[in-house]
């Protein structure tokens, strides 16, 4: 996942979870029913950067890519959220194995409180955001205690 200078995001590698954001988790296909990118690996593999045309026109600023999410903030502070959301690291107040989202989807950022974002990061199955109060906030998977909540709870 990358976001260019003029704020679009491409994306590539595997999507089995709809993690790259294109609307499927099946390869692009090009016009006359061939794949782009030739030669799959498997059958959610995207050898080739596509444009993310769910967020064309909201420039981008920031990516990052969780094991099996991603997560986009826009230019306005928003944040948009993908992939798949077993352990509530979408942001999208879901859970469970078959949460999957291959489109992006606007998140509430800081519960009622909505709070102004200016940078998103991942881990394997959690997601940080940075807040400009400089608040860091936290969801998604718990297990060794990556959410800085002072515990640790199963996923």
């Amino acid at each position: 996942l990358v976001a260019t200078t003029a704020g679009h995001v491409y994306s590539w590698g595997s999507n089995a979870f709809g993690q790259l954001g294109l609307g499927t988790m099946l390869p692009t296909e090009l016009p006359g029913g061939g794949l782009r990118g030739g030669e799959q690996r498997s059958g959610c593999d995207q050898l080739e950067p596509q444009r993310v045309v769910a967020l064309a026109g909201c420039p981008v600023s920031n990516v990052a890519c969780g094991a099996y999410h991603s997560v986009v903030l826009a230019s306005d502070g928003s944040v948009w959220s993908f992939g798949w959301g077993r352990f509530g690291q979408l942001g999208d107040e879901e859970l469970g194995d078959g949460h999957v989202r291959a489109t992006p989807v606007c998140i509430r950022v800081g519960g009622h409180g909505i709070q102004q974002v200016e940078s998103v990061c991942c881990g394997a199955f959690h997601t940080l955001a940075l807040t400009t109060r400089g608040s860091v906030l936290a969801w998604g998977c718990n297990a060794s205690g990556q959410l800085g909540l002072g515990t640790s709870d199963d996923c």
